[in-house]
């Protein structure tokens, strides 16, 4: 694995580059949001960033998948152009369906007083519009990394970040503490982006005068349907990721005070700071790398060359995993008070355990790459279930009776049975090479 990543160094190092002035920008606006904002605020725009949050891994998340995941198989076919003119017009659709989800939601929540749940109207409808804009970032970031080209995607991620930083600054220093104020930062930020990079990321091509419009014509038809079936399987997931990644907030807003939401939220963002970092990387410079080594599977070599780079990926981050949890046992109270302020401190000792979550669910997610690289995504939706409802129902339950201490144990439980869960599927499988043969 090393071998190949020291072979292509310049674009190990434009990736690396990314992934650290985005680690540095989660960091800082970490920082900048729980110092400026009291605990009640700051647990209104997490909740309203998980609605954001939802918008892209429902409507953008699944159909990154599939750029990603057949660019090389139709790039070996010489299928390119169908292939751009399909994904452009999926991310269009898909653009005009949450404009028209946003308008409805519009007229149906001016009917409503007040604020409802916790959060402000108004702070829902710019959550939706960022989960729009940031979705359309996403699927940008699938196209270059698809194409690897490392220093668009850095160009896309990283000024997304650094401009969310920057105008978050401004407007807290030039107006006020307001979350709508953060909220509309983050779309403005996002909404740059997709103009700027639009001149630089040309998905379509002109089509060739040399083939015939019937032929593009059943090639387009062919590869739309071969991405919505891989998208379909992915919104699958979709819904439980959703599930598993946002539902925390919303139970702790009910069975607590906005505050707790504010805490755990901390914890989950410092905890899972270093641990997005590998995963980022991996799925920015690896998963490219592996889906071309498998292509379309019906090379033997080629399948058994990506099982291989995946097996050192996995053993590489246990390792990392298990440097990242000490640091916490011993270094979280330190962490927690540099990155926010001393009023999160006191939950600290937690970090340990959201921590340890937080790296099984690493594992968990390289073990399930398998099933993305072969082009069976449905094969691990058991392990999405079991983790997204026993982390519904446990988080529930134990939050109402041991607080925050049990929404961690919660979160901890739900992340083993993922990578148990996910392990046994694998194995039922038998991995790439009987899919294979």
């Amino acid at each position: 694995m090393f071998d190949l990543l020291k072979s292509r160094m310049a674009e190990t190092g434009w990736v690396v580059f990314g992934q650290v002035s985005l680690l540095v920008c989660n960091v800082l606006l970490i920082k900048i949001l729980t110092t400026s904002f009291d605990k009640t605020s700051y647990g209104e725009i997490v909740l309203a960033l998980s609605i954001a949050g939802a918008i892209n891994i429902l409507f953008y998340g699944p159909f990154a998948q599939s750029i990603l995941r057949y660019y090389s198989v139709y790039r070996d076919n010489n299928k390119l152009e169908s292939y751009f003119f399909v994904v452009k017009n999926v991310i269009r659709v898909s653009v005009a369906i949450n404009i028209l989800l946003i308008f409805l939601f519009v007229l149906i929540l001016t009917n409503v007083t007040g604020d409802l749940h916790q959060i402000k109207i108004t702070s829902i409808i710019l959550s939706l519009c960022y989960g729009l804009t940031s979705g359309v970032v996403v699927c940008k970031v699938a196209i270059a990394s698809a194409q690897r080209n490392r220093k668009h995607v850095v160009a896309i991620t990283s000024s997304d970040a650094w401009l969310r930083v920057a105008l978050c600054v401004s407007v807290i220093m030039l107006l006020s503490t307001e979350v709508i104020h953060i909220l509309i930062s983050y779309c403005v930020a996002s909404l740059v982006v997709i103009l700027y990079q639009s001149k630089y990321l040309n998905l379509t091509k002109d089509h060739d005068s040399s083939i015939q419009e019937g032929t593009i014509a059943r090639d387009e038809l062919n590869v739309k349907k071969v991405l919505l079936k891989y998208t379909g399987s992915f919104v699958i997931l979709a819904v439980f990721s959703v599930i598993s990644l946002y539902a925390d907030r919303w139970v702790l807003s009910h069975t607590m005070l906005l505050t707790h939401v504010a805490t755990y939220a901390v914890l989950l963002q410092v905890s899972n700071a270093p641990i997005a970092f590998i995963g980022n990387l991996i799925s920015t410079l690896v998963a490219p790398i592996l889906f071309s080594k498998a292509g379309s599977l019906s090379d033997k070599n080629k399948v058994a060359s990506s099982e291989s780079f995946l097996s050192q990926i996995l053993v590489t981050n246990v390792a990392l995993a298990a440097i990242i949890f000490f640091v916490y046992y011993y270094f979280g109270k330190n962490i927690i008070s540099l990155v926010t302020t001393s009023e999160y401190a006191d939950s600290a000792h937690l970090l340990t355990i959201v921590g340890m979550a937080q790296v099984l669910i690493l594992l968990g997610q390289q073990i399930n790459l398998r099933a993305q690289v072969v082009g069976k995504p449905l094969s691990i939706v058991p392990s999405y279930i079991v983790r997204a409802f026993s982390y519904l129902i446990l988080g529930y339950f134990l939050s109402r009776y041991s607080g925050l201490e049990g929404m961690s144990i919660a979160f901890l439980i739900s992340s083993i049975l993922y990578v148990a869960v996910s392990v046994v599927m694998m194995i039922m499988n038998s991995g790439l090479k009987k899919i294979a043969a």
